[in-house]
């Protein structure tokens, strides 16, 4: 996984601007859950969904992470000796262990090269195939892109004026179609929810916070505008309309293009 670095730098304060599991209703209408189920979560970060996962009483929960900090602080959370804590890669995992696997906002983190990530995403999405038992569920849940909007639209401050290198990034490194990728290694009877949440807890959204690692932690687009050396540009851009009175009309402005839709898609599939 990409920026292992990053992960282990914010993982004390991951989860202290995040929207509450976002996601998690879609994929709790979506989620097949019963009772002698084996499920995974992977890219269990710091085991915020590890927890919802846990209150539906499968008969196993396996969580995964390859960065140690992150899995630490899951271990730290959750506070269960019945969960396998496992530090690794799925493809560290035997073939056919799990009825469900769940995995949130992992797949835009696969890898920093932008040629590679479609490429990265399908033996991604075919290792989590070839973990399931037949009849076995995916749940995956991505950033999500408005139809006919860009990544940029949905994110008030990723403005492409400011921090373009970053906002190129995310907009390629997503999936533009991942019912169909899906579709394309397997998986069937594939449904989807749009999500109303945002990444952000809302109370904090709209606030100007980018120069507190702990807010930027929440995004990991925050990763890749550091990455690209343009976090000074961001602040002082922000300073500048804070100290000319604008910056409230800009935040406002800017996220007039998201249209009240959310940050979120949740994806279920079957491996049949």
């Amino acid at each position: 996984m990409a920026c292992d670095d990053a992960y282990t730098n914010k993982s004390e304060y991951y989860d202290q601007y995040r929207q509450n599991c976002p996601g998690w209703k879609e994929s709790n209408q979506l989620l097949n859950i019963k009772k002698n189920d084996v499920v995974l979560d992977l890219g269990c970060g710091t085991g915020i969904f590890s927890k919802k996962l846990l209150s539906l009483f499968p008969k196993e929960l396996h969580i995964i992470d390859p960065n140690m900090a992150m899995l630490s602080k899951a271990r730290e959370y959750l506070k269960d000796s019945t969960i396998n804590y496992i530090h690794g890669f799925l493809s560290d995992i035997k073939n056919k262990q799990f009825d469900i696997i769940f995995c949130a906002q992992v797949i835009q983190n696969l890898t920093l090269d932008h040629s590679e990530s479609i490429h990265l995403r399908q033996k991604f999405f075919n290792d989590i195939y070839n973990k399931l038992n037949k009849n076995g569920q995916v749940i995956i849940t991505t950033r999500h892109v408005n139809e006919g909007s860009t990544y940029s639209d949905m994110y008030w401050y990723a403005d492409p004026g400011v921090a373009p290198k970053a906002c190129n990034h995310m907009q390629s490194i997503l999936p533009t179609d991942i019912i169909k990728e899906l579709s394309d290694i397997g998986f069937k009877n594939i449904e989807y929810r749009v999500s109303d949440e945002l990444i952000y807890d809302t109370n904090h959204y709209n606030i100007n916070k980018v120069s507190d690692p702990a807010w930027r932690a929440a995004d990991s687009f925050w990763t890749h505008v550091s990455r690209y050396n343009e976090l000074d540009k961001v602040i002082q851009n922000l300073t500048e309309l804070k100290n000319n009175n604008k910056l409230k009309d800009y935040i406002v402005n800017r996220d007039k293009l998201r249209n009240n839709k959310g940050h979120i898609i949740v994806v279920s599939g079957y491996k049949r």
